[in-house]
């Protein structure tokens, strides 16, 4: 969202191109005083910026929000099916004493979802990722970054986002798909509607097998590209009206 004034303080009006990674570091992901990680024991933290004291930590959803609250985080964010019953554990375990660590947390999950069966993904995995979503506003951070983009891009500038996760990929390619007119249900039959871009890559594009072979944490990306038109960028209220999937109903991007 801070892109327009970025370039602007770098002396520029607009830009040839904007390219978003939304990958996450491993690196920070992996320390345990972050409180990111089931696998290391630390402090129920969570945000990408600690510098704040006063921002939402993961220590805060768990320990605070409602039981209905919780559930809607974790299945939203964390596609849960079991989001309901991993709500409610959490709830009647805090009531006995708070939830201080990321052990305390993932053994409250394993309550729910079975450790012991073999599967490839941990159980706590997708309610982890749901609360570090949470905490981080990360789709209402990503969706301001996109319209701040279309904001300073010239015309033939391009807009690259490289995607990690299926909700990050969900939201480029819906605001693409809104922004080229493309997707049903937007503005695209109102009289005198102008898309302001224009879809370079039809579908995503993803990683050759060559690719993955040399780096194995590529085999989940997936590129979207579109091409800045000449005409002007869509405001947050128009975005807002589109309904994205995972902003809580009349949600402006630029007031949350």
């Amino acid at each position: 969202g801070d892109i327009p004034d970025i370039v602007n303080q770098l002396g520029m009006r607009r830009i040839q191109g904007v390219l978003f990674d939304l990958g996450v570091s491993s690196r920070q992901l992996e320390k345990a005083e972050r409180g990111f990680s089931f696998r290391r024991d630390g402090p129920l933290d969570m945000r990408m910026d600690n510098t704040s004291p006063d921002a939402l930590t993961a220590h805060t959803v768990v320990n605070t929000y409602s039981e209905k609250r919780l559930a809607s985080v974790i299945r939203r964010f964390g596609e849960e099916s079991k989001a309901d019953a991993i709500a409610k554990a959490i709830v009647e375990a805090r009531a006995k004493q708070p939830i201080e660590t990321t052990t305390q947390l993932a053994n409250v999950i394993y309550t729910v979802k079975n450790r012991n069966v073999y599967t490839p993904v941990d159980p706590a995995t997708l309610t982890f990722q749901a609360i570090r979503i949470e905490v981080n506003d990360e789709l209402g951070e990503l969706l301001r970054g996109l319209i701040g983009a279309s904001k300073v891009l010239k015309k033939d500038g391009r807009l690259v986002v490289v995607a990690f996760h299926r909700l990050d990929d969900i939201m480029a390619k819906d605001f693409l798909k809104i922004c080229s007119g493309r997707k049903e249900g937007t503005e695209r039959g109102e009289v005198g509607f102008k898309p302001s871009f224009e879809l370079v890559i039809k579908k995503t594009l993803k990683p050759t097998v060559k690719e993955i072979e040399s780096n194995p944490r590529a085999r989940s990306a997936h590129l979207r590209c579109g091409r800045r038109l000449d005409s002007p960028a869509y405001t947050p209220k128009t975005i807002r009206d589109a309904r994205f999937m995972f902003l809580d109903g009349e949600v402006d991007p630029d007031e949350k």
